[in-house]
């Protein structure tokens, strides 16, 4: 683990911010630096899945070219780091064992972390493993960056609690942070333009010129 990797573990005001990143691009970054913003962080430890349970059935770039893409998209900002625990992992990324491990660096003593999930992945939120011990373990942070699918943030909330234990399901309505500047990133849309041979928009400089240089999405 490097110097600057377990200086960032230790901060007092860290959020982990998950996914497959595949490829990182503008939209992250800037969900990151908004909730750094608002919410005073000191870190935003991005962490890439080695697969995510919720995406099976499409491939990805390997975990090492995403977090070497990571590295490069977010070097610009000292309050994010990469953490690449998750890529070293066997099998689908819960992040339950992600958190369970930053408290463990962490020691006794460490604030909950924050965990930042995009409203989009609501639908499916009470779905995932161990749901209550993520919402027991961490501080969630819903960003609506507008334009998430279609989700009514208000019906979503409404049902969680309704699925959930209410304490836990609350803490999900208490963590809504609309942007007020939404970023119009897709990574799904970056990818088609990059499998067509067209420039796509909404990538970080270095982060476009290494996937020409390795060919990657073509």
């Amino acid at each position: 683990m490097s110097a600057e990797l377990e200086t960032a573990l230790q901060q007092p005001q860290l959020a982990l911010y998950g996914g497959t990143f595949d490829p990182v691009h503008l939209g992250h970054v800037h969900i990151a630096t908004e909730a750094a913003d608002m919410l005073d962080l000191d870190t935003v430890l991005f962490t890439p899945a080695l697969s995510s349970p919720h995406k099976q059935g499409r491939e990805t770039a390997s975990g090492s070219l995403r977090a070497e893409l990571l590295a490069l998209a977010t070097a610009h900002d000292p309050r994010f780091c990469v953490w690449d625990v998750e890529l070293t992992r066997a099998g689908p990324s819960f992040t339950v064992d992600t958190i369970r491990t930053l408290r463990d660096l962490r020691g006794e003593g460490a604030g909950e972390p924050f965990l930042i999930l995009g409203l989009d992945q609501l639908p499916a939120f009470d779905r995932w493993h161990e749901v209550e011990q993520v919402l027991e373990l961490s501080r969630p942070i819903v960003i609506d960056r507008g334009g998430d699918h279609g989700v009514d943030p208000s019906a979503e909330f409404d049902r969680l609690e309704a699925a959930l234990p209410r304490r836990l399901a609350s803490l999900l309505r208490r963590g809504y942070l609309p942007l007020e500047e939404p970023h119009p990133a897709s990574a799904t849309e970056i990818r088609r333009a990059l499998a067509a041979g067209e420039a796509p928009e909404h990538l970080d400089p270095a982060v476009r010129a290494r996937i020409a240089e390795l060919e990657l999405y073509a």
